[in-house]
């Protein structure tokens, strides 16, 4: 949908005037307003907190924001977004049962090994 936008302007066949293009960006807009809410959300209090708290509140909020969407563009983003995010906890779970090691080197992972 950008690209052809993009696309359609590069061309300079149609007239296209900033209004025009801005109208056709418009649901863009919404979506990248959603994502920036959505990450302002996960990041709150970042500094404070440890990196398996981090994590876990980042895998909650894009969990809550799979569920509340509303904006169907943005559906792909987000669940593209929570999977790459919890592929790591998978990655550990994987090599805890298997190999019987918890590896956690960022200690992400909620359960740790003293």
């Amino acid at each position: 949908d950008l690209y052809k936008v993009e696309s359609s302007v590069l061309k300079q066949e149609d007239t296209h005037t900033i209004l025009s293009v801005l109208d056709t960006l418009k649901p863009w807009f919404s979506m990248i307003h959603q994502f920036s809410s959505v990450h302002v959300v996960a990041v709150k209090g970042y500094a404070e907190n440890e990196n398996w708290y981090r994590a876990v509140k980042l895998l909650s909020v894009l969990y809550n924001a799979i569920l509340r969407n509303i904006v169907p563009g943005l559906m792909p983003f987000l669940l593209d977004t929570f999977l790459r995010s919890i592929e790591p906890y998978f990655n550990i779970i994987q090599v805890w049962l298997t190999e019987g090691r918890l590896e956690d080197w960022s200690q992400e992972f909620i359960f740790y090994k003293d």
